[in-house]
């Protein structure tokens, strides 16, 4: 029992220089780059982004702050909204494109320290939460849903915390369906359900000792890129009123296809089927 506990300590110490390395630099830079005013710049930058998803032009603010720094920063900015008219369907996707893409600089250094690319899942965050966001926007609009107004003063919470261990059992096979294969799926639904951070910083760990592949890192760190954190980043934007069929299971959904395509044009190899195919006959 000593031997199993001083091997999980070194694990984990190892797992959180790892972290620190990452993390330490990136913060620094993010800092400098509030204090010189390129979060504020990022927001007339996003007006037009904005518009594709028919939110107003004060919106860039909100999420520009939240590309940046984070979620916190982002719910911080809400203030620039006062004044300004939103319906549900609008606040929903905020919401949605905040969760999903949030803390660039930070999160994605993370995953590239998995080996995953740095730039590609930056991308695939932004232009995926663009997408979702318009997708949601057509939808809202033309079958005229959730339009009634909101007011950004006024914090409804939500949530149902006895569901938290079902959603776990229900998750891995959901990520399952998307392609991954099933030594990595149980560490893709932690940092599902807590976060990028502890997710990657997992998967950071076990690629020592399991020698994941680039495609089954990848896959799960998409996975993680577009959908993470869903406890508790879910719950900060229930509180705030969004919509939750469409900050969490339209998210699910979209995240699922997303992955599922990249997992059809990235065929798994020879070796790895194999490999697999051993593991579940051991």
């Amino acid at each position: 029992m000593s031997e199993y506990f001083k091997k999980l300590a070194v694990k984990s110490w190892l797992t959180f220089v790892d972290l620190s390395k990452v993390m330490i630099p990136v913060v620094i830079l993010v800092r400098i780059a509030e204090v010189y005013g390129l979060v504020d710049a990022m927001g007339p930058a996003l007006e037009p982004v904005m518009g594709l998803m028919g939110l107003p032009a004060e919106t860039g603010i909100v999420w520009g702050s939240a590309l940046l720094v984070g979620i916190y920063a982002g719910f911080g900015a809400l203030p620039v909204l006062a004044g300004v008219e939103m319906n549900l369907a609008q606040l929903s996707i905020l919401a949605s494109i905040i969760l999903i893409a949030h803390a660039l600089p930070i999160e994605q250094a993370i995953v590239r320290r998995t080996g995953v690319t740095f730039i590609g899942t930056v991308l695939l965050r932004f232009f995926g939460a663009v997408a979702y966001g318009a997708i949601v926007y057509w939808i809202c609009d033309w079958f005229s849903l959730l339009q009634q107004p909101v007011d950004l003063s006024l914090f409804t919470a939500a949530g149902d915390k006895d569901a938290t261990d079902l959603f776990t059992r229900a998750t891995i096979p959901l990520i399952r369906l998307s392609g991954l294969n099933r030594e990595i799926a149980p560490l893709t639904t932690i940092g599902v359900l807590l976060g990028l951070m502890y997710g990657g910083g997992l998967i950071i760990g076990e690629s020592r000792e399991k020698n994941f592949s680039l495609r089954a890192k990848t896959l799960a760190l998409c996975w993680l890129s577009l959908s993470h954190g869903l406890i508790e980043d879910t719950g900060i934007m229930l509180a705030l009123g969004a919509n939750i069929w469409v900050i969490l299971v339209g998210r699910l959904i979209f995240t699922l296809i997303v992955v599922r395509i990249l997992a059809t044009l990235w065929p798994r190899s020879a070796e790895a089927i194999a490999k697999e195919a051993s593991s579940r006959a051991g």
